[in-house]
């Protein structure tokens, strides 16, 4: 059970599994300026929706990794 804060109500969500794509992008001008990259720059595109154990989904994300500065490790349990 995790404690969730959302909109100034405390909820109780059991995340029960997620999914996850990675793909290989080029930084587009945008993101290259908030990650301190050159434009064109080769990115890991994440993107990752869970669901709680009636399979609702209750969090959604997009994250862009520069690639030279960090690595994946991903752990996913029910």
């Amino acid at each position: 059970l995790i404690q969730v804060f959302l909109f100034g109500i405390t909820i109780g969500i059991i995340f029960a599994n997620a999914e996850r794509w990675i793909e290989a992008i080029n930084a587009e001008a945008d993101i290259a300026a908030i990650l301190q990259v050159e434009a064109g720059e080769a990115l890991a595109k994440i993107e990752s929706i869970s669901f709680d154990q009636n399979e609702v989904p209750v969090e959604y994300y997009v994250a862009y990794q520069r690639t030279d500065k960090s690595r994946l490790h991903f752990r996913i349990r029910s």
